[in-house]
């Protein structure tokens, strides 16, 4: 009887230290992650910071003498101050081509839209699984918005008609998204590779 015990409490010892052993690793896995974490953080808070103003067109660049030189122009001016959170030239491209101009063009030369309110407060990473010098991280914000959609029509002189569409012609929108970064640690800052959310 006594050797079943001893078995029994063999067992029950080796479950507990193999239990403290993956407790322990995770531990220290998150420890070592934390600085990791910190430097990512201080990226996705300056990135957050120029999201929302880049959707709110200036009142200059609305209207019917608006040019696509003049949109390029405002383009540029808003590359530059995303252009610090990204790891490299074609990373920063890709973004603005799929998320920032199209925003840009639907309110100045084909004036399908507009963004008259745009939040998008950045709350924190969720998620970093960090492989080395590159990461894929996940991460909450909060967001508020109001558009203006518009059925657009343009009259022999050039001039653009905006009716708006549909039965409310816009609306106000506020949810709480989470959006997926790729990360690359650059001379001792993490930058981003990569973007996938939709918070507009």
């Amino acid at each position: 009887m006594k050797s079943k015990f001893r078995k029994i409490n063999r067992g029950l010892i080796l479950s507990l230290l193999v239990i403290l052993g993956i407790v322990a690793y995770y531990v220290v896995l998150g420890i070592k992650a934390a600085p990791e974490k910190r430097l990512m953080d201080e990226t996705l808070t300056g990135f957050f910071q120029q999201l929302a103003p880049a959707y709110l067109v200036p009142d200059e660049y609305k209207g019917e003498d608006v040019s696509r030189e003049d949109v390029e122009k405002l383009s540029a001016e808003l590359e530059t101050k995303f252009a610090p959170y990204f790891a490299d030239t074609d990373s920063l491209n890709q973004f603005m081509e799929d998320n920032i101009i199209p925003t840009l063009e639907s309110q100045t030369i084909y004036p399908t839209e507009e963004v008259t309110k745009a939040v998008c407060d950045y709350e924190k990473i969720t998620e970093a699984d960090i492989d080395g010098d590159t990461a894929v991280v996940k991460a909450r914000a909060e967001t508020s918005s109001e558009i203006q959609y518009y059925n657009v029509s343009y009259l022999e002189d050039g001039t653009i008609v905006k009716h708006p569409s549909g039965t409310s012609g816009g609306g106000s929108y506020t949810w709480e998204t989470t959006i997926s970064f790729t990360m690359q640690k650059v001379d001792g800052a993490w930058l981003i590779t990569g973007y996938a959310g939709y918070w507009l």
